[in-house]
């Protein structure tokens, strides 16, 4: 059986055997058509095979891209071959010239024919691509027909990004959470939306949240235990946004989610700190001085009191404004020799657009 996954997707065809998930929050909800035609095939024990999309520019260096797999799987064939030719000759065969010459050549070819490469690609079970690469699976495989496909985030993709992931699979898991962020729709699209006479806010609703609100029960679940957050993080975001579901349960002790820092280092992990600044126009947007020169006190004192302990964090600063996250880059980014940043991670998101957040 194979699966696919798409916000990002997993298409695969999945051996018949009994399997189970432990999440952060979220809702799920799955459909089902017609039986799998392949699972009969799997009952019996496989070896799973996984491959990631990946870019071209990655392709011959990623661990869970094609080539790379398949330059492993070419050389694993090649040594077996190589092995199974040793047990041949040493029976003393007539015509042990002939295979070798044979062999010699199929070996020579055999990353480099088609047919092997896409017989390779056939015999993956799980291929993990984002809903919009799905249609580049035409160019890998002679049917691109899964038993599963399984979208994760599918409360953040528009409806149809969706339905290019579901059309692929003969059931469907969706993975999402329609009390996070919704489908981005830009300016561009906005505008052509309502060019077409369509409501803009029903296009922002998820194919996700429509159908969690209409499937039966017995087909969707609410998932409430985290096991990410410090448990008063996790209190903190329940009691803001689900409440009436009965907040979040923790799935970590509160010693598992230490920190290396003594003014933080508290029983209670949200904190808040009032800077009387002063917020500016520029533009359509807004900066505040008084906020950039806190962040960079407060990553100069983080940085002073993890090297004392020989400690690395990567830390996450969120800017409300384009303006904002400007300044702020002007003030940290040559302090950045203090820190490692890693080089394909530029510290600060640069495109510009009215009033939209940004992640430093």
């Amino acid at each position: 059986m194979r699966v696919s996954t798409g916000g990002s997707v997993v298409c695969s065809c999945i051996p018949r055997r009994t399997t189970s998930a432990t999440s952060r929050h979220a809702s799920s909800c799955s459909g089902s058509s017609r039986p799998s035609r392949c699972s009969r095939s799997y009952e019996r024990k496989v070896s799973w095979r996984l491959l990631r999309d990946v870019s071209v520019e990655r392709a011959d260096r990623d661990q869970g891209g094609f080539e790379v797999l398949f330059a492993e799987w070419v050389s694993a064939t090649r040594e077996r071959s190589r092995a199974a030719f040793e047990s041949f000759v040493a029976a003393a065969p007539p015509n042990v010239d002939a295979v070798r010459s044979l062999l010699g050549k199929w070996s020579e070819r055999l990353d480099r024919a088609e047919d092997v490469r896409q017989d390779y690609a056939e015999s993956v079970q799980v291929f993990g691509v984002t809903c919009l690469r799905v249609p580049t699976l035409w160019r890998m495989l002679r049917e691109v027909s899964f038993d599963w496909v399984i979208v994760d985030e599918a409360a953040k993709a528009t409806p149809a990004e969706v339905l290019v992931s579901l059309v692929v699979g003969r059931r469907f898991v969706m993975v999402g959470d329609q009390r996070q962020l919704p489908p981005f729709l830009d300016i561009e699209t906005e505008r052509d939306v309502k060019l077409a006479g369509l409501d803009v806010t029903r296009a922002r609703k998820s194919l996700f949240e429509e159908l969690f609100d209409k499937v039966p029960e017995t087909n969707r679940h609410v998932m409430r235990r985290q096991f990410r957050m410090h448990r008063t993080i996790g209190t903190f975001v329940g009691d803001l946004f689900y409440d009436d579901l009965g907040g979040l349960e923790t799935g970590v002790a509160d010693d598992e989610r230490p920190v290396d820092l003594s003014r933080f280092d508290r029983p209670y992990r949200v904190f808040w700190i009032d800077v009387a600044g002063e917020e500016k126009p520029q533009g359509h947007s807004w900066w505040n001085q008084r906020e950039i020169d806190t962040v960079a006190k407060l990553l100069r004192e983080f940085d002073q009191e993890l090297a004392s302990r020989g400690r690395r964090y990567k830390i996450g600063v969120i800017a409300a404004y384009a303006a904002q996250s400007e300044r702020l880059r002007t003030a940290i980014v040559p302090r950045a020799n203090s820190w490692h940043v890693p080089p394909e991670a530029h510290p600060l998101a640069t495109r510009r657009t009215n009033r939209q957040p940004w992640a430093l």
